[in-house]
C-alpha cells in the first residue's frame, strides 16, 4: 500500500483545519503516529463527495471513510503505536462520549443543549490529560474536533466560548495541549492567523454595537394616525353590514326603528 493522504480544510484561527471533521481526522493520524501524509486544500468539488477530508492512496481507490472505518483503517497501517490498542475494556464507555459529544455538541447551535454536554465532558476528563488515561484514543480526536472550531473560531454569538473558558477550562487546555503537541502551527503563520483573528473581533464588535443599537432604537409608526382612523370606520362600516347582510341584527319595521336581536326571544339585555 502506498503512502496515504489526508485532504482536509486548510489552517485558520491558530487552528491546523478550521472543519470539526478534519481536525478528529488529523488528531488520530498523529496520536498512532500513521504514515499519512496531510494536504491541506481548498477545491472540494475535485473530491467525490464535494467535501473534505477524503482520504487518497488506499489500494482499493475508495476516498471516503467515515469515522469509525478511518480509525480502522489506521489500525491495520504500520504505526509506531495501535490506536485503540489495549482499550477493548473500556469500549462502551467510549461509544457513549462519541454519542454525546455528536448528540450535544456537534450541534452547538443549540446552546443550552450544547452546554449540558460540555459539563458532562469536563466531569467526566476532570485532572486528567485525556478521557482515558496519558493515552490520546480515537474517542479524544473524536472530541477534540467538536471542540476546537468552538474555542479557537471567533464567532458573532461567543457564549459557548465564554463557557468553555470560564467553566470547562480543562477541555480548553485538552484543545491546546493536543495542538501544541501533535499539530503545532509555524511561528510565521501563527503570526498571520493572530492578525486576520484581530480584524474579525473588529468586525464582532461592531456587529455587537448593531445588535444593541437595533434592539434600543424604538421602530416609529409605519402608518400615519389619519390612515390609522380611517382604516378603523372603514372596519367598523364593514363589520356593521356584514352583521346587518348574515341576520345577526336586523330592523324590527317598528316606527321607532328600533334594532333587535334576530332571535325569537331578547337578548339578555333586551331590546336594542
Amino acid at each position: 500500500m502506498s503512502q496515504l493522504s489526508l485532504q482536509v480544510w486548510p489552517a485558520e484561527f491558530l487552528l491546523p483545519s478550521i472543519d470539526a471533521k478534519c481536525l478528529q481526522y488529523m488528531a488520530c493520524a498523529k496520536f498512532c503516529a500513521a504514515p499519512v501524509r496531510i494536504e491541506p486544500s481548498v477545491s472540494p468539488w475535485s473530491t467525490s463527495k464535494g467535501n473534505y477530508p477524503e482520504i487518497r492512496g488506499v489500494n482499493s481507490g475508495r476516498t471516503y471513510y467515515d469515522f469509525r472505518e478511518f480509525v480502522y483503517l489506521l489500525q491495520t497501517q504500520q504505526a509506531e503505536s495501535a490506536l485503540d490498542g489495549g482499550m477493548d475494556e473500556f469500549t462502551p464507555e467510549m461509544e457513549a462520549l462519541k454519542a454525546l459529544t455528536f448528540m450535544h455538541i456537534y450541534p452547538a447551535y443549540a446552546i443550552d443543549f450544547a452546554k449540558y454536554g460540555l459539563k458532562l465532558l469536563s466531569k467526566r476528563l476532570a485532572g486528567d490529560k485525556y478521557f482515558f488515561g496519558n493515552r490520546p484514543s480515537s474517542v479524544d480526536a473524536f472530541i477534540f474536533g467538536c471542540l476546537a472550531p468552538l474555542i479557537y473560531i471567533p464567532l458573532p454569538d461567543n457564549r459557548l466560548q465564554v463557557f468553555l473558558r470560564s467553566q470547562c477550562s480543562n477541555l480548553v487546555r485538552f484543545v491546546s495541549s493536543i495542538i501544541n503537541t501533535y499539530m503545532p502551527l509555524p511561528e510565521d503563520e501563527v503570526r498571520a492567523h493572530q492578525e486576520r483573528m484581530a480584524l474579525w473581533e473588529v468586525y464582532r464588535e461592531e456587529y455587537s454595537r448593531d445588535r444593541q443599537r437595533s434592539t434600543s432604537s424604538v421602530t416609529p409608526s409605519a402608518y400615519p394616525l389619519w390612515e390609522k382612523i380611517v382604516f378603523g370606520i372603514v372596519a367598523a362600516s364593514l363589520s356593521l353590514a356584514f352583521a346587518i347582510g348574515c341576520g345577526v341584527i336586523q330592523n324590527s319595521g317598528s316606527k321607532q326603528g328600533k334594532i333587535c336581536l334576530s332571535s325569537e326571544e331578547d337578548g339578555p339585555y333586551g331590546t336594542w
